[in-house]
């Protein structure tokens, strides 16, 4: 816990999703929609993902949160509204990358490695990660672990300095939590105030939380919004 913040001042959340909010099934139960839409209220939520804008706009779940760290920080969506590329500090590196990303998938292709592709996040299953390290090699890119996927992205892009840069352009003051379950969620919890990791984590993010729920997925991230409401 970062002893030089008032946890009572927490006033945004950011949530991880893929086995946080959601389950196995990567689907968000409605007990937990109406849950967030109440919170909603009450604390920015900041959906923090490895996903895509259209994945979230395509399964109606652009009303769980305000602000959306999308691609594990490489989009930001305030509102609805994407955040222009001309206030990204790493612009010129956005640029660099379409070109390592063209050069990318033609190498995933011609290796017939299946992948998701995003606007610049590229996921491969991790099976395929002995390959994967080999075609990256000497790219200015960094992999990402997803419990079972690799998630290729810019250097110097991850959720945490994602949530970082959303919140100062949407202004936000006081402290912000995170809660998440994966490797990809680290750097999340490096810049968090309060960090808290669902029943379902790896081990490694109960070490660095501050709070563990009892609940897995969806129920946990209940657990945690409501730890942090009853805190002094």
């Amino acid at each position: 816990m970062n002893s030089n913040v008032n946890i009572s001042n927490i006033r945004a959340v950011a949530i991880d999703f893929d086995r946080t909010l959601t389950d196995e099934s990567f689907e968000v139960t409605e007990k937990v929609k109406d849950y967030l839409l109440e919170a909603k209220k009450d604390m920015v939520i900041i959906i923090a993902s490895g996903r895509t804008f259209d994945f979230f706009k395509e399964n109606a779940l652009l009303d769980i949160g305000h602000i959306f760290v999308i691609e594990n920080g490489a989009q930001i969506f305030i509102n609805g509204n994407p955040v222009p590329a001309s206030t990204c500090p790493t612009e010129t590196q956005d640029r660099i990358s379409d070109k390592i990303k063209s050069e990318l998938t033609g190498e995933l292709i011609r290796e017939k490695i299946p992948f998701r592709s995003g606007r610049k996040i590229i996921s491969v299953k991790r099976v395929y990660e002995e390959s994967v390290n080999r075609i990256v090699e000497g790219m200015d890119v960094r992999l990402e672990y997803n419990v079972d996927d690799i998630m290729i992205l810019p250097a110097g892009m991850d959720k945490g300095s994602g949530v970082m840069r959303a919140a100062a352009l949407a202004g936000l003051d006081g402290g912000i939590a995170a809660v998440g379950d994966a490797e990809n969620d680290v750097k999340l919890f490096e810049v968090a105030d309060l960090k808290g990791a669902v029943a379902n984590a790896i081990p490694e993010l109960k070490v660095m939380a501050d709070f563990v729920s009892e609940k897995p997925y969806g129920e946990g991230v209940i657990e945690f919004i409501e730890f942090i409401k009853g805190l002094p």
